[in-house]
């Protein structure tokens, strides 16, 4: 169903995190088996709500794996895979859209920067990142103590065009 992600740890395991049940599950490549892990919570102040379009997973190194639940919320998360539990970080925040992660939500991990990006999609050209805690893995390099979702990025595309691409007779138009 929409909704449904990926993610490797590069260690030989595929992650995938079910849309709709928000059951999540770890595949070891080498053995051929499939693991059942501990869901994504669905509680949202006192509401159920289902992983749904614009979730998104991402591997950030060690036992960790950061999530957007995705389904019109702005809920975040941190998977720890040595305890095997979700915790709730802090909210992406609404930004000067006024929208919430949506469909073409995306999560990406920059080792070198130590922090995790994020597109809201929901239509929006919003660019996010978070930056963990300094403590929030062993191996983390040091890090000035501030963590939390920074403020709204807004991508200047100016000069970035995407268009399809024509080829007649081996020439690109």
């Amino acid at each position: 169903k929409a909704g449904s992600c990926v993610t490797t740890d590069n260690n030989g395991h595929i992650f995938a995190l079910k849309s709709r049940y928000n059951e999540f599950y770890r595949y070891d490549v080498a053995t051929d088996l499939w693991d059942t892990l501990a869901p994504m919570p669905f509680d949202m102040g006192g509401h159920r709500r289902k992983v749904k379009r614009g979730a998104a997973l991402c591997y950030a190194g060690g036992d960790s794996i950061w999530a957007f639940k995705g389904g019109n919320t702005w809920q975040f998360f941190h998977y720890s895979m040595d305890r095997d539990t979700w915790i709730e970080k802090e909210a992406i925040g609404l930004g000067q859209s006024l929208k919430r992660v949506k469909g073409g939500g995306s999560l990406t991990w920059c080792p070198e920067q130590q922090r995790v990006y994020a597109l809201k999609g929901n239509n929006t050209y919003e660019t996010w990142y978070y930056v963990p805690p300094p403590d929030w893995a062993p191996d983390a390099p040091s890090q000035p103590p501030r963590s939390g979702i920074a403020s709204e990025r807004t991508l200047p595309f100016s000069g970035l065009r995407v268009a399809p691409t024509i080829v007649r007779q081996g020439k690109v138009d």
